[in-house]
């Protein structure tokens, strides 16, 4: 008789098998990295390493070493879940959702729509910034083609690492508000910000000031991802707001300085500062959280009626 595999839920793993998994993750990614210039060894170059010529061209519009950037994350997704599943003994589903869970679609309707409303008052109160850009159709639905393909890899690269993974480890797989969840929203909000400080924007502030706000600003995002999360019991409210954040960007809005530069829709032409892009992100943010708040106070209410 065929033994059967224990399968180990995520609240089970410890801190050390969690790290077994991401070591093992990096380690695929390298790999993978060091064949892929041994196949095409102008790779660094397109890529703009440090000490090389950037070498540059494009591919209807859109310029090659930031596509190869954005697929690079690929390779780091197949082995994240690969090795989640080996080392782990967790599956995907059960990594997002947590043991037992299900996707509630309402939740996702209301986090995406509040979203979406709170990006578009953002965008409102840089109106005379915003200018309408010069799109070729051709281009534009290419664009629109790459971003659906590379975000969804980026940002649940992104969203296992800086929310997952301690969301899994400190949390327990419990994701209900509780002082370890705050402590792991507040860790993985100053990890998700590290991770973007060799963003281009960072580099165009003219103060250390606004640098700083800068970081704040992601800081700031990261932990909105992870109150939503906790205020749903899941992962998935972090993605979707992740992964219309950066879609939208990528394919509505033409920035002066940004990772992916090509023509959009509309080009905005704000000063690229800390303080107005932390600005920006409260506003756009602001829905949620009122959101949170009011429907945490609802959820007492109606405990204490149920218990009364």
């Amino acid at each position: 008789m065929k033994k059967e595999k224990k399968l180990i839920a995520p609240n089970e793993l410890s801190f050390g098998r969690w790290l077994a998994v991401l070591a093992a993750t990096l380690g695929f990614y390298l790999v993978v990295f060091i064949v892929a210039v041994i196949v095409f060894p102008d790779l660094p170059k397109y890529l703009g390493a440090p000490g090389l010529e950037k070498e540059t061209a494009s591919i209807l519009g859109l310029d090659v070493g930031s596509m190869l950037l954005f697929l690079s994350f690929i390779p780091a997704f197949v082995g994240f879940v690969f090795f989640l599943k080996v080392i782990g003994k967790t599956t995907l589903k059960e990594f997002i959702l947590g043991v037992g869970g299900s996707l509630n679609k309402k939740s996702c309707l209301i986090v995406a729509g509040l979203f979406v409303l709170g990006f578009a008052i953002s965008a409102l109160t840089n109106i005379s910034y915003i200018k309408l850009g010069n799109v070729e159709i051709g281009n534009y639905l290419f664009l629109i083609f790459f971003a659906l393909v590379s975000v969804i890899f980026q940002i649940s690269v992104e969203e296992f690492l800086c929310r997952g993974f301690f969301a899994r480890w400190i949390c327990k797989n419990k994701l209900g508000y509780s002082k370890r969840a705050f402590i792991a929203a507040i860790i993985s909000s100053l990890v998700f910000a590290t991770a973007h400080a060799s963003n281009p924007e960072m580099f165009a502030q003219n103060n250390t000031l606004n640098t700083v706000l800068m970081f704040l600003a992601y800081a700031l995002s990261g932990f909105v991802y992870f109150l939503c999360d906790m205020h749903f019991g899941n992962l998935v409210p972090g993605f979707i707001i992740h992964w219309l954040n950066n879609f939208i960007i990528f394919t509505m809005f033409s920035y002066q300085s940004a990772a992916i530069t090509s023509s959009t829709i509309f080009i905005d032409t704000t000063p690229s500062s800390g303080a107005l892009t932390l600005l920006s992100v409260f506003i756009t943010h602001l829905p949620l959280v009122v959101y949170v708040i009011v429907d945490s106070i609802r959820r007492k209410k109606l405990a204490a009626k149920i218990e009364g």
